[in-house]
């Protein structure tokens, strides 16, 4: 669908969203004055109500905030909400400070912009849902023909099959082979030059093209017969089986290609918020946590395990780049130097350091590593130099949890995947969970993390020795 409010689904979605407007101004000024504002002819708040309407009357046909649904996630649709109404009240803040709008506080815009982003999400929910029991029940399905009786057109109809919320309904296969008529009991023709006449004569409401590499040369002829039909086709590539689920379409100077990987953290808009939050819990750490830490450290490493407090290690990070990663020394001092994984029970391990290790707070230094921009709070565990060479010649996609910036705690090492890796099975399901973090990265998911690793702290990991 096009961004114009053309169907009737775009038309309840938008006057829905007209009245969560109007709702949630008059809500935000109930809260923040105790009543709700009187419309009089000449109160500038009526004037104000209209032109927040307008406003996202504006967004709505600049931006595809109401694009078809069918097929997006409803966290994809939520994220996407989310970045609207970002753009709208940055577009109404704007405008009150060029018109000088006083009479609109900072709070009331505020309190409307929680409003609005309450009420805005749970609607797409409840709607989402109720469009979900629709469709499962045969109502509001879209006809669909697939071109391909192949293993791509099987997927396809496989996830109609399993998925009636969906809304499709699968009318007929078409094939050109005649030797594979009889594998499908509904295929339609065995012609695809005649395919133009069969959907001038049958109602079919989108093709899916799924073909195999050997039937490309089918593709533009019934491109052509789709749009002179005027009937809306998409292409399933016969090698997306192959890809990551993050796999997207770019330009290469007007030129159309497939990016194998596109992460969350490559928006810079992610990666500003990742970081505005790891300079805030970083710098709170430094000034409220360290002090106190290494007074009493420094006391008890006196007394059990001579040496000094600080313990620092070449690790890769971002790109595979190297840096110096801190840690309170739970060790005692090792002369020789040398590199080997700590294991269950290891005599090198100070009475200190299993309490430290235990705990994770022997980690609790690498704040500073936050703070020079060569880590994050939360991402992939950094491994020593020599265990990255060693497992990247082993593991396939070992490299790729070194796109983002490596983490205090992450998503392995709140399931259970810490500490030593004494096999390969261990490392691949390691690497699994990390790969994992940052190809679904979310605010939400960082907080889980920290969350769960709180827990972790105060309960005892088994793993940490």
């Amino acid at each position: 669908m096009n961004r114009y409010l053309v169907s009737f689904s775009q038309r309840i979605r938008f006057i829905s969203d007209v009245l969560m407007i109007l709702v949630s101004i008059n809500l935000a000024h109930f809260v923040w004055y105790g009543h709700f504002p009187t419309l009089m002819e000449r109160d500038p708040y009526s004037l104000f109500f209209l032109y927040l309407v307008f406003i996202w009357f504006i967004c709505a046909f600049l931006f595809p905030v109401y694009r078809e649904q069918r097929i997006i996630s409803i966290t994809v649709t939520l994220t996407e909400f989310i970045k609207y109404i970002s753009i709208y009240v940055s577009l109404i803040s704007i405008s009150i400070v060029v018109a000088r709008w006083n009479f609109v506080s900072r709070e009331i815009l505020i309190a409307f912009t929680l409003f609005f982003l309450t009420l805005g999400s749970a609607f797409r929910v409840f709607y989402r849902l109720y469009t979900y029991k629709v469709r499962a029940r045969g109502q509001n399905s879209k006809r669909l023909l697939i071109v391909g009786v192949g293993a791509v057109a099987s997927i396809i109809e496989k996830h109609i099959i399993q998925r009636p919320e969906l809304g499709y309904q699968i009318i007929g296969y078409l094939q050109n082979d005649e030797a594979v008529l009889v594998r499908k009991r509904n295929l339609v023709m065995a012609n695809v030059q005649s395919l133009y006449e069969y959907l001038k004569k049958n109602r079919v409401d989108e093709v899916c093209i799924a073909v195999s590499s050997g039937d490309r040369f089918q593709i533009r002829p019934v491109i052509d017969s789709c749009e002179q039909a005027g009937i809306r086709s998409w292409i399933v590539p016969d090698f997306f089986a192959q890809l990551n689920k993050g796999a997207v379409l770019d330009s290469f100077d007007g030129v159309p290609i497939l990016r194998v990987r596109q992460e969350p953290l490559q928006n810079p808009a992610n990666r500003i918020v990742k970081r505005l939050f790891d300079l805030v819990v970083a710098s709170v750490s430094l000034i409220i946590i360290m002090p106190p830490l290494m007074i009493v450290l420094t006391i008890l490493n006196r007394i059990y395990s001579p040496g000094p407090l600080f313990f620092k290690q070449p690790r890769n990070g971002a790109l595979g780049g190297v840096f110096d990663c801190y840690k309170f020394r739970s060790m005692h001092v090792n002369r020789m130097g040398e590199f080997r994984q700590a294991t269950q029970d290891d005599p090198r391990v100070s009475v200190v350091g299993r309490f430290l290790r235990r705990t994770n707070l022997d980690e609790i230094p690498q704040i500073i590593n936050v703070l020079k921009g060569q880590m994050s709070i939360v991402g992939p565990r950094p491994h020593p130099v020599e265990l990255n060479k060693q497992w990247q010649e082993e593991i396939g996609k070992y490299m790729v949890r070194h796109y983002v910036k490596p983490g205090l705690t992450g998503w392995a090492q709140v399931n259970g995947f810490r500490g030593e890796t004494e096999t390969r099975r261990k490392m691949i399901k390691r690497v699994q969970y990390d790969i994992w973090y940052i190809e679904n990265w979310s605010f939400g998911l960082d907080m889980k993390i920290i969350l769960l690793t709180a827990w972790r702290m105060v309960r005892g990991d088994k793993a940490a020795y």
